[in-house]
């Protein structure tokens, strides 16, 4: 994390556990977060962004927007 607060930042994210810890860290110090989620075709994609789509929606911060992927 850095010192000041920036603007917006993309981060990288799962469905995991980490990446929902690091979303609601980086809002903290962040006007906008955009979670992007990258498809490669593996099985499990389709539950990694529903469990990444519930986090972004239960965090309920205006901040941290809907996930691209």
């Amino acid at each position: 994390m850095t010192g000041g607060d920036s603007e917006q930042v993309a981060a990288l994210a799962s469905g995991g556990l980490d990446s929902g810890v690091m979303l609601a860290r980086l809002a903290e110090s962040s006007r906008a977060v955009h979670p992007i989620y990258l498809n490669c075709g593996l099985i499990w994609e389709a539950a990694e962004k529903e469990f990444l789509e519930r986090f972004v929606s239960r965090l309920a911060d205006p901040r941290v927007h809907e996930f691209k992927s």
